[in-house]
């Protein structure tokens, strides 16, 4: 289960049709409203309110209290809006609600992206519409933006969430641009993040491509189950940290130019080589 961030499983938006030059000012609040209905996705709802912030930060604080994540770079965060952070998935995205409290605490109320299958939960889902969580599309990714709010992506999605053993830190995110098309097309600056802490506090049985074979491969895909929703299964090996680092922002102003895929191609890299350089830093400090 993803909790508070599945997010961009994924910003899949449509490539303009122009070579990428930054626009004078975001697309309108209206043209996303069009967007939302004529793609049948409903508009995303407010930012939640101080008090419902204030009321999710002290039910988290035991757990902040007894892991005692730690935070490196925050300190520096860009004072421009909209911003749009992109991180890597550690296992079920269980500390995206530290990184979420974090950025609540220092002022900033991003909004996490979360995957659809989040909002078939009940009473759960009721709960993350009240925090702000969305559904991981395009139209609602741009209409954040429009409005100048700031938006959480794991490019990753589930199956970065539920991988298995070999490579716990390596980004797994395929072939995916939405998100750096969405960027683009906002002109919006895009915050890296790396997180440790989680994937390095479990030991890895059997990864889903292992088990996930024969009869019980028939079962599932009977009942309907996606794959990617699989977790491994794992046995603790230590306490969880959760430790994260923000990269330098990344300004989109040298792509002016380019063309639309190429643009989005080059900006994929460079978060995703950003994110890695601050894996690798965080790794090297323990966490």
């Amino acid at each position: 289960m993803h909790v508070l961030g599945s997010a961009d499983d994924g910003a899949r938006g449509q490539e303009p049709k122009h070579r990428y030059k930054p626009a004078a000012k975001h697309a309108s609040v209206q043209t996303i409203e069009r967007t939302h209905v004529q793609s049948g996705v409903r508009p995303p709802g407010p930012p939640p309110s101080t008090r419902q912030c204030a009321r999710a930060l002290s039910v988290l604080s035991p757990l902040i209290r007894a892991l005692r994540p730690k935070y490196y770079g925050f300190e520096a965060l860009p004072g421009a809006r909209p911003l749009m952070f992109v991180g890597n998935h550690q296992l079920l995205a269980l500390d995206t609600p530290f990184l979420v409290a974090e950025l609540w605490r220092r002022g900033l109320l991003v909004r996490p992206l979360v995957d659809d299958f989040m909002f078939a939960l009940g009473p759960l889902a009721e709960v993350l519409t009240s925090l702000g969580v969305v559904h991981a599309d395009p139209a609602t990714a741009s209409a954040l933006l429009a409005r100048g709010e700031c938006i959480l992506v794991y490019p990753g999605g589930s199956r970065e969430a539920t991988k298995g053993s070999g490579h716990p830190f390596k980004l797994e995110w395929w072939d995916r641009l939405g998100f750096a098309q969405i960027a683009l097309r906002h002109r919006c600056p895009v915050v890296p993040v790396a997180a440790v802490g989680v994937d390095d506090a479990v030991r890895v049985l059997l990864g889903r491509e292992q088990y996930l074979r024969g009869s019980i491969k028939r079962l599932v895909d009977r009942l309907g189950i996606r794959h990617d929703l699989l977790p491994p299964l794992v046995v603790p090996r230590r306490r969880p940290c959760p430790a994260f680092k923000l990269g330098s922002p990344i300004t989109l102003d040298h792509f002016e130019g380019h063309d639309p895929e190429s643009a989005a191609r080059r900006l994929r890299v460079e978060v995703a080589t950003a994110i890695e350089v601050e894996l690798a830093w965080l790794l090297r400090r323990g966490g």
